[in-house]
Order: structure tokens, then sequence, then C-alpha cells
């Protein structure tokens, strides 16, 4: 008889390399400037030609400004396609991700720093 090790589901070892990526590559200070910076002009979906550099060199999909359900301003960094999606979010420290949806796998990486993937 052959025994199978349990592993984990796949997008908790994608969700690790996403933490790692979000560590080394993400300016979060400089993105966290724009969102205080440009949030009064910006809401939702933000067009691309609005982005800062930070976010523009990481070519993600889509860029929202939006509210948790405390107020707080979030900027979520998205990426993916119709096998799923996955991003970034971030926010002051402090701040909590108190909207975060049952159907997403959530790790939280720093004061204010989240990845996430759509589990479908």
């Amino acid at each position: 008889m052959i025994a199978l090790a349990q592993q984990p589901p796949g997008y908790v070892g994608f969700v690790d390399g996403l933490s790692e990526f979000t560590r080394r590559e993400v300016d979060v200070v400089a993105i966290r400037e724009w969102m205080l910076r440009d949030s009064g002009r910006l809401r939702g979906c933000i067009a691309s030609e609005d982005w800062p550099d930070a976010i523009s060199q990481l070519s993600p999909a889509v860029v929202q400004i939006d509210r948790n359900m405390d107020g707080h301003m979030l900027v979520r960094i998205s990426w993916g396609g119709g096998f799923g999606h996955y991003g970034v979010t971030l926010a002051l420290p402090g701040t909590d991700l108190a909207d975060s949806s049952s159907d997403l796998h959530v790790r939280h990486v720093d004061q204010g720093v989240w990845v996430w993937h759509e589990i479908q």
C-alpha cells in the first residue's frame, strides 16, 4: 500500500509566493503616498495612465481605490483572468481588511498589506 502525503490546496503555495513577491517587489510606501495624495480625485477602477510608477512596473490588470466597511481607504492591485484572480491590497498601517469575502484566501503580509487569491 502506498501512503500519500497530505498536500495543501494549490492556492496555499501560490499565496506563499505572492506574499514573497509583495515583500520584494511592491513599493508599499510609494503606493500609500499616491493613495493619500490622489484619493480625493480618484475612486473605483483607476485608468492605467493615472497609476504611479510603483504600480505600473507591476503590470496589473486592474487597480482600484475603495474604502473598507470601516471607511478606511484601500488600494487593490489585481491580476488574473478566466481561471481566477489574485492580488495585493494595501491600506494604512492599523487598518483591518474587514470586508474580505469568504471566496478569497487572504494572507496578511505586513501592517496594512494583504495578498489574496480568489478560490474558485
